[in-house]
């Protein structure tokens, strides 16, 4: 399949896919990757909740495979808008009746993607290390890095840098199909993610000129539908996060139906002595030093 044979108007959610990278040359365009990422976090009274980002690595053409079936899944869901269009979103499906629906939506997903990714933290711990510093270091211009989002988004960016290093499947995957394209979803924090992100690509091995395509983009998860399985990821890793710790995630038995075996799965549990590396790092790049 590529996007010559696609046929337009039959499935918009396939439509809203294929239009991520009409333009390129049609015998590329079905093995794009993408990237598709969301950002989840459970703030407590005190602030302290968990954040955790990550989502779903695949290419093109099985994101508009995905999007077509979930689009056709979705009135099993239950759940509907303010406009009457079904949706989902992995918070309101927790009921017993409503978790059952749920194991199809994830056959969907696992029929589909390559790699899961997501990173998460203690909201408290990054508060605290980063107000340490504005005091210790006499320095109190964050930037971008006032925002857990920004923060969360570094992060995840540098597990994935550095699970390619590692990871002889994955490198010859993102080899093979190349430059990858990362799509968030709109209640992300734009502003501060666009302007970190020409610094990223910047510091990264010249090798990596030609992994990143564009500018990460931002679409609304009611329309690019990939995002809902996004969501479907980071809130069952808060879950585990919280529950059963990190090393629940790579468990057979996470979720019992939940983990195929044979999908990867990429997770970095970012302690505060990360957190403290990485602002010292910022730190000294605003200085110079």
């Amino acid at each position: 399949m590529s996007i010559l044979n696609h046929v337009w108007g039959v499935s918009p959610a396939a439509d809203r896919v294929w239009a991520q990278i009409s333009g390129m040359a049609p015998s590329l365009a079905a093995d794009r990757l993408l990237m598709v990422l969301h950002a989840y976090f459970d703030e407590s009274f005190t602030g302290g909740g968990v954040f955790v980002l990550g989502g779903y690595i695949s290419s093109a053409e099985r994101w508009a495979i995905f999007a077509k079936d979930w689009e056709e899944m979705l009135p099993h869901s239950t759940l509907k808008d303010d406009d009457g269009r079904s949706y989902f979103k992995m918070s309101r499906m927790t009921s017993a009746d409503k978790m059952e629906r749920t194991q199809a939506f994830y056959r969907i997903i696992e029929n589909n993607v390559m790699h899961a990714f997501s990173i998460s933290f203690n909201i408290a711990d990054f508060v605290s290390v980063r107000e340490s510093l504005s005091h210790s270091e006499d320095f109190y211009r964050w930037g971008a890095f006032e925002s857990t989002n920004s923060f969360a988004y570094r992060m995840l960016m540098d597990a994935f840098h550095k699970e390619c290093n590692n990871n002889p499947k994955l490198s010859k995957l993102v080899a093979e199909n190349g430059a990858i394209d990362i799509i968030l979803d709109n209640h992300s924090n734009k502003n501060d993610v666009i302007s970190s992100w020409d610094e990223y690509v910047r510091k990264r091995p010249p090798e990596w000129d030609d992994v990143f395509g564009v500018t990460p983009r931002f679409e609304n998860d009611n329309v690019f539908l990939p995002l809902q399985a996004a969501d479907f990821w980071v809130w069952w890793v808060r879950e585990r996060c919280e529950k059963g710790g990190p090393a629940a995630i790579g468990d057979p038995k996470f979720g019992t139906w939940l983990a195929k075996v044979d999908l990867p799965i990429t997770h970095a549990q970012i302690e505060p002595r990360h957190i403290e590396k990485f602002l010292r790092g910022a730190i000294a790049d605003v200085r110079g030093f």
